[in-house]
């Protein structure tokens, strides 16, 4: 250093002679542009002997900092807080002595000692914070500084994990979680929940009501401290499919019918509403239904659940009511319950039943079936099922309607129906024999006769059998009245049609049959004669 004081001063001297020469009355007779010249040789000649000769400023500092006690506290430190109180660990070992004696340490923290290790982990709020390191070899000490800035550490925003329920009600309760919100400085959060946008409650807890639908939550988390974070949820409520099902126990007519749908269910637990459709017109809304069929027959009986969302689902089941033979008091062909009667089969046991006084139905699906023959007297009589005998089916109303429409009637001998009235239009008879007897209008309309040996159809008022078949050896049609026989077939060897006023005779016998008719009415003439001789003798005697 003193060399370089010199050199600049020599530098300075010169350069102030030069000066002074130009001033004086010598040096104004030189020539000017020579004396400017010579003096920058001078001062370059006299520079580049000083950077020779002479150290750097840098290098001195070295120099004379090695020969010094250093007190070294480390870098500054800017740390994020990790909890309420943060580990920090300040170093002192870069701390020097050139002649290597043992050094103690000492870190102040506001004037108050905190350590006396070269190394120490002191645990710090957020703030900033001033450590002064002094170390000392015995003889003399030094110091250096560090500051720690421990800064705010933002809440971590939880809203939970999204959510997929089934809807309950219309309005589905829903609980949304955001206790897993946290605050690494232990600050209070303060918790507030958004619906697009729109505050709709505030706390870790929020309990609100949705309808069917899917809600994007928000939660934001402040700590009051500058540190805020937010969190998204979402809410997905979905309309769940109830499933329809249902245990159903078909009674004969005139007994219940039982329905039972609480085997039905909502995947979310959320109440149903039943709708039994019974397949005749009639419903229940009743979970357990019980229900009397008026008819028999087969029924579509269909479930429908709808649940609280209006999403609805169906079960359907076809069952069949077994008819039963009951007596029709208000005679509307219905069976009522309460007014008519059922009539045990039972009775029908030997195939025979008698009712004089009563109108009587034998509806759809009734297993009448005999191994000899059905005979079964009414005063009125209606037959909608099938009936089946190996020998003879005789049906008889006394005062009024014999009706046999839409049913099949098969027998191995004779099928005889008789009626004040008779109605066997869309019916299906079968037998050895098929005869016919109205006291009143007789209709076969679209039905199918066959027998193998004869048919004989007698009315005494108007007589209908178009579109009907009819297929015998001997078909015998007869009427007081008019015989409608529009596309009506007839397919037998011997016909023989009788209508008022007209006759129809389609072989060579017909006198002969007009014969045999007239020796039937001699024959129950000659009876009746005969009788009558008795009763006049046993009035004598």
């Amino acid at each position: 250093m003193r060399k370089l004081y010199v050199g600049v001063t020599i530098i300075l001297v010169t350069a102030f002679s030069l000066l002074s020469c130009k001033n004086s009355p010598v040096g104004a007779q030189l020539d000017e542009d020579i004396q400017e010249e010579s003096v920058k040789k001078t001062v370059n000649s006299i520079s580049a002997e000083m950077s020779n000769a002479l150290p750097t400023v840098e290098s001195a500092n070295a120099e004379e900092n090695s020969n010094r006690l250093m007190a070294d506290a480390g870098e500054d430190q800017t740390l994020m807080a990790t909890s309420v109180e943060t580990q920090v660990t300040l170093d002192g070992s870069g701390s020097t002595d050139p002649e290597g004696d043992r050094l103690t340490y000492q870190w102040i923290l506001n004037g108050n000692e905190v350590s006396t290790e070269e190394t120490f982990t002191f645990s710090l709020e957020r703030g900033t914070f001033e450590f002064v390191l002094t170390v000392s070899d015995g003889n003399e000490s030094a110091s250096d500084e560090v500051t720690i800035i421990v800064t705010n550490t933002p809440p971590v925003a939880d809203a939970g994990e999204d959510i997929v329920i089934n809807a309950t009600e219309l309005l589905t309760t829903v609980d949304l979680d955001g206790s897993g919100t946290s605050d690494v400085n232990g600050d209070r959060i303060a918790i507030n929940w958004l619906l697009d946008d729109v505050e709709v409650g505030s706390g870790a807890f929020l309990t609100i009501d949705l309808e069917v639908g899917t809600y994007n939550f928000t939660l934001t988390a402040d700590d009051g401290f500058g540190g805020t974070d937010s969190d998204d949820v979402t809410v997905n409520i979905v309309n769940p499919i109830p499933t329809a099902s249902a245990h159903i126990v078909a009674a004969a007519l005139g007994s219940s019918s039982t329905f039972d749908a609480t085997s039905s269910n909502d995947p979310s637990g959320g109440l149903l509403t039943y709708i039994w459709d019974f397949g005749n017109g009639e419903s229940s809304s009743e979970s357990i239904a019980s229900y009397f069929y008026p008819n028999s027959g087969s029924f579509e009986v269909t479930l429908t659940v709808t649940n609280v969302s209006g999403v609805s689902d169906t079960y359907t089941e076809t069952i069949t009511v077994e008819g039963r033979p009951y007596v029709d008091y208000n005679e509307n062909g219905t069976f009522n319950r309460g007014i008519d009667q059922i009539i045990p089969l039972s009775e029908f046991a030997d195939g025979k039943y008698k009712n004089d006084r009563n109108a009587v139905v034998i509806p759809a699906l009734t297993p009448l079936i005999s191994s000899e023959k059905i005979d079964i007297k009414a005063e009125r009589l209606t037959v909608r099922s099938n009936i089946y005998a190996d020998k003879d089916i005789k049906l008889e109303a006394k005062k009024g309607v014999l009706d046999v429409s839409g049913s099949d009637l098969i027998a191995g001998k004779k099928i005889k129906l008789k009626g004040d009235g008779l109605l066997a239009d869309n019916a299906n008879f079968m037998a050895r024999e098929i005869d016919f007897n109205s006291k009143e209008s007789l209709s076969s309309v679209n039905s199918i006769l066959t027998a193998s040996k004869k048919i004989d159809l007698k009315s005494k008022r108007s007589m209908d059998i178009s579109y009907s078949t009819f297929t015998s050896k001997e078909v015998s049609i007869k009427s007081n009245a008019m015989i409608d026989q529009t596309g009506t077939i007839i397919d037998a060897d011997k016909i023989k049609i009788k209508e008022k006023d007209k006759d129809h005779y389609d072989d060579d016998d017909d006198d002969d049959d007009d014969d045999d008719d007239d020796d039937d009415d001699d024959r129950k003439k000659d009876k009746k004669s005969k009788k009558d001789k008795d009763r006049k003798k046993k009035g004598r005697s």
